[in-house]
Protein backbone atom coordinates (compact mmCIF):
# COMPACT_ATOMS: atom_id res chain seq x y z
CA UNK A 1 0.00 0.00 0.00
CA UNK A 2 3.25 2.09 -0.18
CA UNK A 3 2.17 5.45 -1.98
CA UNK A 4 -1.37 4.65 -1.98
CA UNK A 5 -4.13 7.04 0.10
CA UNK A 6 -6.00 4.75 2.66
CA UNK A 7 -9.33 6.24 3.97
CA UNK A 8 -11.27 4.64 7.01
CA UNK A 9 -13.47 7.29 7.16
CA UNK A 10 -16.92 6.60 7.80
CA UNK A 11 -18.17 6.64 4.19
CA UNK A 12 -15.05 4.72 2.93
CA UNK A 13 -16.03 1.75 5.54
CA UNK A 14 -20.04 1.31 4.69
CA UNK A 15 -18.84 1.18 1.40
CA UNK A 16 -16.33 -1.41 1.55
CA UNK A 17 -18.75 -3.64 3.85
CA UNK A 18 -21.53 -2.50 1.60
CA UNK A 19 -23.60 -1.16 4.97
CA UNK A 20 -24.74 1.99 3.73
CA UNK A 21 -25.83 4.31 6.56
CA UNK A 22 -29.75 5.12 6.19
CA UNK A 23 -30.42 8.26 8.19
CA UNK A 24 -34.42 9.34 9.16
CA UNK A 25 -35.57 12.50 7.87
CA UNK A 26 -34.58 15.10 9.59
CA UNK A 27 -31.41 12.98 11.56
CA UNK A 28 -27.76 13.83 10.91
CA UNK A 29 -25.97 11.10 12.97
CA UNK A 30 -26.95 7.57 12.66
CA UNK A 31 -27.68 5.68 16.22
CA UNK A 32 -24.30 4.70 17.17
CA UNK A 33 -23.29 8.23 16.63
CA UNK A 34 -25.64 9.41 18.90
CA UNK A 35 -25.00 6.58 21.19
CA UNK A 36 -21.45 7.43 21.61
CA UNK A 37 -22.70 11.64 22.27
CA UNK A 38 -24.21 10.65 25.37
CA UNK A 39 -23.13 9.96 28.79
CA UNK A 40 -24.64 7.85 30.57
CA UNK A 41 -24.75 6.87 34.37
CA UNK A 42 -22.03 4.47 35.01
CA UNK A 43 -24.52 3.25 38.14
CA UNK A 44 -27.24 2.62 35.76
CA UNK A 45 -25.04 1.09 33.19
CA UNK A 46 -22.98 -1.67 36.11
CA UNK A 47 -27.07 -2.02 37.66
CA UNK A 48 -28.10 -3.26 34.33
CA UNK A 49 -25.45 -5.49 32.98
CA UNK A 50 -23.35 -6.65 36.47
CA UNK A 51 -24.04 -9.53 38.88
CA UNK A 52 -25.94 -8.04 42.19
CA UNK A 53 -22.77 -6.66 44.18
CA UNK A 54 -20.28 -6.36 41.45
CA UNK A 55 -19.32 -3.39 39.06
CA UNK A 56 -16.97 -1.49 37.48
CA UNK A 57 -12.92 -1.58 37.50
CA UNK A 58 -11.80 1.32 38.51
CA UNK A 59 -8.59 3.61 37.34
CA UNK A 60 -6.08 5.29 39.29
CA UNK A 61 -8.60 8.61 39.51
CA UNK A 62 -11.40 6.24 41.04
CA UNK A 63 -12.98 6.76 37.75
CA UNK A 64 -15.57 3.47 35.90
CA UNK A 65 -12.75 2.15 33.60
CA UNK A 66 -14.80 -1.59 32.35
CA UNK A 67 -16.28 -4.18 33.34
CA UNK A 68 -14.76 -7.66 33.57
CA UNK A 69 -16.58 -10.02 31.70
CA UNK A 70 -17.16 -12.29 35.30
CA UNK A 71 -18.85 -9.46 36.84
CA UNK A 72 -21.23 -9.18 34.26
CA UNK A 73 -24.62 -11.36 34.02
CA UNK A 74 -24.94 -14.45 31.75
CA UNK A 75 -27.66 -12.26 29.60
CA UNK A 76 -25.34 -9.11 29.31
Amino acid sequence: MRGHLVKFDEDTLNTFLKTPVVLEEGENLCTYSKFALLRPDPQELAAKLCIPGRGFELNADGLALKILRKNMTTLA
